[in-house]
C-alpha cells in the first residue's frame, strides 16, 4: 500500500494561546497517517508556550527570541525542522479549525496536479461556516486589485471544482520543502501582508502553479487579532505591503497607476464593507 507523503504543519503563534490550542485540537483529529505539527512561537508574552505544553506535553515548539512577524517567524521555524527532512510543508494560521480530511484532500490535489504546485484548501468563515473566505484569487497589480474569489459568498456550485489561482492565501498553503528552500522562504521585508502573494508570484516565474482544492476545507477566524475589516492598523499595513509588492514585481509605473485606482476605489470598497456589515448585524438581530 502506497504511503501518504510526509507533511510537516507549521502553526505560527503570537499571544494567541487559546486560538492555537483550539487549532492543535482540531489537528489531533486528522484522518491522515503521516504528518507532524510544529508550533512556532514569536516570543509571546501571554505564557503561550507553557499553556500549550500543559495540554499538549509532547508538542514540538520552536521558541523564537523576538517577534519576527509572519514571514520571519515561519522562515525560522522552517529552518529548525525537528529531527527530519520533510517532503511537504504546510503553513497554517493559528486562528483556524481544520476538517479532519483536509490533508487527504490536499494530497488528492497533489496526485491530480503534481508535486510542483502550491495548494490551498477552500477556506470558510469560522463563525459562518457556509460562507466562503477563500476559493481562489485574482490579481491586477496595475490597479492594485488583489482579491479572493468567493469572499463573503455562500458556498455554491461555482466553487465546487478545484480552481487554478494566481496565488493562495498564507492562511493555509501546502508546498514542497524543496520549493520553499528554492524560493528562499517568505520575503521578510514585507513584515505583514502580501508575503504569501509575493511567494506565489516568485513561484510562478519558476512555472509553479497554484490551486484551490475545493473538497479540502478549513475554517478561519478572520481578523481575530486586528479588529476586523475596518481596522485602521490592518488596512494601513495592507496598503503599505501592497505598494511594496507592486514595486517589487512591476516597478514604479505600476505603483503610480495603482495609486490612482486605489484613491478612487478604496472609498467605494469601504462603503461596501459598511453596507454588508449593517446587513449582517440586522440579520443577526432578527434571527
Amino acid at each position: 500500500m502506497k504511503q501518504n507523503p510526509d507533511i510537516t504543519i507549521y502553526v505560527l503563534n503570537w499571544n494567541g494561546a487559546e486560538d492555537t490550542i483550539e487549532c492543535l485540537t482540531s489537528l489531533q483529529d486528522l484522518d491522515y497517517d503521516n504528518y507532524s505539527v510544529v508550533v512556532i512561537d514569536n516570543d509571546s508574552s501571554d505564557n503561550s508556550t507553557d499553556r500549550i505544553k500543559q495540554i499538549f506535553p509532547k508538542q514540538a515548539i520552536v521558541e523564537l527570541p523576538k517577534n519576527y512577524g509572519y514571514a520571519g517567524g515561519n522562515n525560522r521555524g522552517f529552518n529548525k525542522i525537528i529531527d527530519k527532512e520533510t517532503k511537504y510543508v504546510l503553513f497554517l494560521n493559528n486562528d483556524t479549525i481544520v476538517d479532519k480530511k483536509f490533508l487527504n484532500k490536499l494530497v488528492d490535489g497533489i496526485n491530480k496536479f503534481g508535486s510542483d504546485v502550491i495548494l490551498s484548501p477552500k477556506i470558510y468563515y469560522q463563525n459562518d461556516p457556509e460562507r466562503i473566505w477563500f476559493a481562489g484569487a485574482t490579481i491586477n497589480l496595475y490597479t492594485g486589485n488583489i482579491s479572493h474569489l468567493g469572499i463573503r459568498e455562500k458556498d455554491n456550485k461555482e466553487y465546487l471544482d478545484d480552481q487554478k489561482a494566481v496565488y493562495v492565501s498564507g492562511c493555509c498553503m501546502l508546498l514542497t520543502s524543496k520549493l520553499f528552500r528554492e524560493l528562499n522562504g517568505f520575503d521578510e521585508s514585507f513584515g505583514m501582508y502580501s508575503e504569501d502573494v509575493d511567494l506565489c508570484l516568485r513561484a510562478e516565474k519558476l512555472d509553479i502553479q497554484c490551486f484551490m482544492i475545493a473538497n479540502s476545507h478549513i475554517y478561519h477566524k478572520v481578523s481575530a487579532s486586528l479588529g476586523g475589516n475596518l481596522s485602521l492598523s490592518k488596512n494601513t499595513k495592507k496598503l503599505k505591503s501592497l505598494f511594496k509588492l507592486i514595486y517589487k514585481h512591476k516597478g514604479i509605473p505600476a505603483v503610480f497607476t495603482a495609486a490612482i485606482f486605489l484613491i478612487i476605489l478604496v472609498p467605494i470598497k469601504l462603503s461596501r464593507i459598511l453596507f454588508r456589515s449593517n446587513i449582517t448585524e440586522r440579520y443577526a438581530k432578527n434571527n
